[in-house]
């Protein structure tokens, strides 16, 4: 996935004797890192109300489905409708085992966590894209990056939706695109 935006804007000015402790390179991976823990953060959190949504809609189709007032109201049908209690006793199962295995709740509060943990690595680079003229830049980068790394594995367990990662990752991009055009403009 491709986190560049059409220009990366340059890291605070320093004065004109200090270098950046990050070569162009790494201020470049900086730039990235930012917008792509970003893309993530947006991502699991939408995907988090996403499957609590889900959650939701499945747990109350449920107790409509086995409450006893729509059981009652069921066994009063004409004869020819007799087959409609079976089905949807045969649906309130079918949903109820699939609450259980889908595990929608449990899922959300995973992306919940990881979503947490994107947004505090972008601080982090926000912050490092803000001081890369500091001397612990460097290191603060390879702390950064071994996190990213830690984060990734931890979620490639959820599902992959495309369409709301490419979602995420423009409304980042645009994000950024506006704040750098208001500093032009200013």
């Amino acid at each position: 996935m491709s986190t560049e935006t059409s220009a990366n804007p340059a890291p605070r000015d320093a004065s004109a004797d200090q270098q950046p402790m990050l070569s162009d390179y790494q201020q470049k991976i900086v730039w990235e890192g930012m917008l792509g823990a970003e893309t993530r953060a947006q991502y699991f959190a939408r995907m988090s109300s996403l499957f609590q949504k889900y959650q939701k809609i499945l747990t109350w189709t449920n107790l409509v489905l086995t409450s006893s007032a729509t059981l009652a109201l069921l066994a009063t049908m004409p004869d020819c409708y007799k087959w409609i209690p079976k089905v949807l006793a045969l649906f309130a199962t079918i949903g109820s085992t699939w609450l259980l295995v889908s595990r929608y709740e449990r899922n959300a509060m995973g992306m919940t966590e990881l979503h947490r943990r994107w947004n505090t690595l972008a601080l982090k680079y926000r912050t490092l894209w803000a001081n890369c003229y500091e001397e612990d830049a460097q290191a603060r980068l390879d702390e950064a990056q071994k996190e990213e790394v830690a984060i990734s594995a931890e979620s490639v367990a959820f599902p992959n939706n495309r369409s709301l990662m490419k979602e995420s990752q423009l409304n980042v991009q645009m994000l950024h695109r506006d704040v750098e055009q208001k500093k032009a403009d200013a």
